[in-house]
């Protein structure tokens, strides 16, 4: 996978609504199960992103550092076309050689969460770093098993927003 670093930018030089010449945003607050990118975002100027920085479906949006640990590490994929980016408190994983599915949920697995506890360092911010995110290993079956795993995890949450939606009702 490629790790690309989020979007530095001056807070007087954003937006909070949308403007010729800006792209937004998303931050930590943006990242759950799913990402949000309809709310809370911010727009900057359109010259201060990459075209690398630029999200592209399959690409999964992670934070890197929150003063709060629960945040760090959070991580949803890009499941859209969408023109954006992401701040620089989080990053972007470009999965590569295996299924980006794949990569997503096991970024969202008690595994990566095991290791993220064992990482992220700081006494009032906490971070993963960079280097270590790149140096971390993902236990890869083959791809055919890749994409059963999807398949099966993608089948167990759309029946588990069912539930939610019944009970709800």
């Amino acid at each position: 996978a490629h790790i690309i670093r989020g979007v530095s930018f001056d807070k007087q030089e954003t937006s909070d609504k949308p403007q010729y010449g800006y792209l937004p945003i998303l931050r930590a607050g943006n990242i759950g199960h799913v990402l949000d990118i309809e709310n809370d975002l911010i727009w900057v100027r359109e010259t201060q992103v990459t075209a690398e920085q630029l999200m592209r479906e399959g690409d999964v949006a992670i934070c890197m550092s929150s003063g709060s640990p629960q945040v760090v590490g959070k991580s949803a994929q890009l499941d859209v076309t969408w023109h954006g980016s992401v701040g620089a408190f989080c990053a972007i994983i470009r999965f590569s050689s295996i299924n980006p599915r794949f990569g997503a949920l096991f970024l969202q697995s008690p595994a990566f969460w095991a290791w993220r506890d064992g990482q992220a360092q700081g006494a009032n911010i906490q971070n993963l770093r960079k280097t270590e995110l790149e140096q971390m290993t993902i236990p890869l079956p083959s791809t055919k098993e890749q994409e059963r795993i999807v398949r099966i995890l993608d089948e167990a949450d759309q029946l588990r927003r069912l539930r939610v939606e019944a009970n709800r009702r």
